[in-house]
């Protein structure tokens, strides 16, 4: 099973961790796992290349985390929530749609 961890604070999101692997069909034809890949790791180009956050971010095999920096703007917090609110929107769906194999947790943080 796929988990993504989405860390939220008073301000909102705060960031994300997704680990594991679907199996819901061998490697390279997984969509369950290009799925989940998809959202989270165009989240985070999104956050970088397009709003030029700059995120603390680890990618490796089966495992991605991202976090937010403190401290910063109103509107490039804004920006990011909303881009980490659509990232949510389609990894719900997935849960939905593939409760067997995609688990969405939200963790609250300091």
């Amino acid at each position: 099973m796929v988990t993504v961890e989405v860390l939220k604070g008073r301000r909102g999101f705060e960031g994300y961790r997704a680990y594991g692997h679907a199996d819901y069909a061998d490697e390279g034809m997984d969509i369950v796992c290009a799925g989940v890949s998809a959202l989270t790791q165009s989240t985070a180009m999104g956050l970088a290349e397009i709003l030029e956050i700059s995120v603390d971010c680890s990618i490796e095999d089966g495992f991605l985390s991202l976090r937010l920096p403190a401290g910063l703007k109103q509107e490039q917090r804004r920006d990011a929530q909303l881009l980490m609110e659509t990232m949510m929107l389609g990894l719900r769906r997935m849960e939905e749609q593939y409760s067997e194999y995609v688990r969405v947790v939200e963790r609250t943080v300091e």
